[in-house]
Formats: C-alpha cells, structure tokens, sequence
C-alpha cells in the first residue's frame, strides 16, 4: 500500500499527505472529544427533562397519552404527553423492561413483532438495570449516550487516521440520526454510531471488532443488517468468498433472536418494497406535503433533495476506483433501500429520512472530509436545517423556562 493512501480493504480515498499508521495516533484525544459529545448530548437531556418536564427523565420516551401503559409501571410516574399517541421510544423504554416477554408488556406495543426484533438497546439496558425495574430508565439513557460517545469516538480516530483534528468527532453529534435520537431516545443513533465503526474498522482491517460491530447492528434495527450486506457484496466484488462467508455468520444472533420473537409474537405489519423506483419518495411526496406549512415544506424538499443527492454521490463512488471502497458498498445498500421502499411514510419530514438513511450522509460527508473537499458536507448539513429547527424550538422553551424560573 502506498503511504500517501488510507486502505479501506483495497484502493480507496486518497489523501491528501502521508500519514503514520493509526496505532501512532495518540488515543488519548479521541476519548476526550467522546466524552464532551457525550456530556453535550447528557446536558441537552439535563435542561430539557429540567426546565419542561419537571425533572421527569420519562418524558424523554415521548410516551403518548394516547398509549395505554401497563399498570405494573405506574410507581414510574411516566410523563405521557397530551393528545397524542407518542413515538417509538415508549416501545422499546417497555421491552428494556420486559425483555423476555416475562411480564406481558407487548401487549401495550403497537407493533410486538417489529418492536422485539430491535432488541439490542433495550436488552442492554436491562442488562445494566441487573433486574432492578427502577434503574432500567436511566440505564436506557446511559446505553444511548455511551452510542453517542461511541460514534464519537470512532470518528475521532477515523479523522486522525486521515490528517484531520480529532475534534472532528463532534461531528457526529450533526449526524441526523443523533440530533433525533436527542429529541426522541429512537434507535437511529446507536445505529449511525455503528456504521462510523463499520466504516472505521473496514478501512483499517480490523476484523474481529467489524464482525462484532455487524453483529450489534443487525439487532439495533433490521436495516442495520444493511452494513453487513454491503460489506459482503465488497467482499465478493474482491473475490474474497470465503471471508464472504465468515463475515455472514455475523447475522446468526438477528436470526436466532427473531426466531424467539417469532414463537412470542403475532405476525408484524408488512414494509413494503417495490420493483417501481421511487415508489416510495413519489407517494410521500403526494400524500404527506399538501398540508404542510410553507417553510416546513421547503425545508423538507431541500433536505431530501440534499438525501437524494448524497444517494446519488454514492452511487458515483461506485464507479471510481479512488472511491470505490467497502464503506461505499455499505452506503450503497441503503441507498438501494431508499430507491425500493415503497412505504411513503418515511418521507414527508427530514426527522424521518434523514435518520433512516444517514450511513448514506455520513460516507458522504467522511468521503468530503478525506479529501478536502467540504461541499460534501452540504447534504447532511440541509437535512440538519430542518432538524435544527425542532431544537431550536425546544431551546427557546428552555430559555424561557429559565428565565421565568421554572423547573
């Protein structure tokens, strides 16, 4: 290997000066910016829960109103938010506390069979509650931001492997699917920190910790096992097909695991793919914008065009040897997946497609930071617009909190 090239396993992202090998970067300064990543994602939970909800750290689940909640939970005080059925976290918040379907609590999840087979962050946190019901809350909200120190950290020393300050792991707290994941508690940004550690570990060949980190991304979320697709398909490009072979064995736990929930669950609600391209995009399009306020809807058409875009970047480091790499394969097959999906209902808001397909931003924006080139910034940025918006609107609440002193 050249020394003025960084291998993701074959020819990939040049380079602008040589660089020492990764092993020589002190690690030091990647688990400092981790750790403020973290803190900054902790102090954001801090005032939020502080200033709005009373020092309720539930309300951090978006629990509706709307969902009935199981009586054995009502010492938790959950703060259910009015006239509203809430979002996704309030499903996995109970499965961390029923993660063997000991206490019947997928009865109250809208969707056992697709709720369950996400396990990995709610087993966590059960694990780290040690059975104890009334610590699986905070257990949950530390298995999240020890996600975000991890995607820190990873692209902390990803950036110093390319000539870059390992500050750039701050970074990762402008992935859409961690600013979400901020808002919402979802499971989009422990998958986002999985794929900067896919892609890290494929450039540096490290192949017990990529195994591992495919496996951990498989059970987040289905579409994690996407990473693994593409690095397979990288593998077989290369005509590696007996590490083909060994690297697939690491979506042996997903399986075993879905055949438990299997056993456990009625059958879930079909997502849908389609051989029509765009299917998807053009029925979100029609269906999800018409009512929309105007501001709202222009930021969410610049923020999927900017996604488009950035599918359509990936696609392109496909056909160049300098980019094609297995971090654009893994990128690929959820580009792929954006293309094919024929539900709709991801696409009216960026808060939904931009955490969806932000392993797509991030190769996009890492492929820019490799190579200087800061326009590729751009896609990710746009979609953060729209996004920031929410923030800055729960921030002003926060100031206003404080300013009145409530709490």
């Amino acid at each position: 290997m050249n020394a003025d090239k960084i291998g993701v396993a074959g020819p990939t992202i040049r380079i602008a000066r040589r660089r020492q090998p990764a092993a020589q970067d002190p690690v030091l300064p990647a688990i400092l910016i981790a750790l403020l990543a973290a803190a900054i994602c902790f102090a954001w939970l801090f005032l939020n829960t502080h200033f709005l909800f009373s020092d309720n750290w539930t309300s951090v689940f978006y629990t509706g109103q709307r969902t009935p909640m199981p009586p054995a939970l009502a010492a938790e005080h959950i703060y259910q938010f009015p006239g509203v059925v809430g979002y996704d976290a309030q499903f996995y918040h109970l499965i961390a506390h029923d993660p063997l379907f000991k206490r019947n609590f997928s009865l109250y999840i809208d969707d056992p069979r697709l709720r369950y087979r996400r396990i990995l962050v709610s087993a966590l946190a059960a694990l780290l509650s040690f059975g104890h019901s009334s610590w699986v809350d905070p257990a949950y909200i530390a298995v999240m931001l020890a996600f975000v120190y991890l995607g820190a950290f990873w692209l902390a020393r990803w950036s110093q492997c390319h000539g870059l300050s390992p500050a750039c792991g701050l970074l990762f707290l402008f992935v859409p699917a961690t600013l979400v994941t901020m808002l919402l508690m979802i499971l989009d940004g422990a998958l986002a920190a999985l794929a900067v550690g896919a892609f890290y570990y494929a450039e540096r060949e490290k192949q017990a910790r990529l195994f591992i980190v495919f496996a951990c991304a498989a059970l987040v979320r289905e579409t994690g096992i996407l990473l693994l697709a593409g690095y397979c398909f990288w593998l077989l490009f290369q005509g590696k097909l007996r590490r083909c072979m060994l690297f697939a064995t690491a979506a042996v736990p997903l399986f075993v695991w879905l055949a438990f929930v299997q056993v456990h669950t009625a059958p879930a609600r079909p997502q849908t793919m389609s051989v029509i391209p765009f299917l998807g995009l053009y029925r979100g399009i029609v269906a999800h914008f018409v009512y929309r306020q105007p501001i709202l809807t222009v930021l969410d058409f610049v923020a999927m065009g900017a996604t488009l875009l950035a599918f359509a970047l990936t696609v392109a480091s496909l056909s160049r040897p300098e980019t094609r790499c297995a971090a654009a394969f893994m990128a690929s097959a959820f580009v792929l997946l954006g293309v094919f999906l024929a539900d709709g209902s991801i696409w009216p808001e960026a808060n939904s497609f931009g955490r969806l397909f932000s392993p797509v931003l991030l190769f996009i924006a890492m492929t820019g930071l490799s190579k200087r080139s800061w326009w590729q910034l751009a896609p990710m940025a746009l979609v953060d617009v729209r996004i920031g918006l929410i923030l800055l609107f729960h921030l002003g609440r926060i100031v206003q909190a404080a300013l009145l002193g409530r709490s």
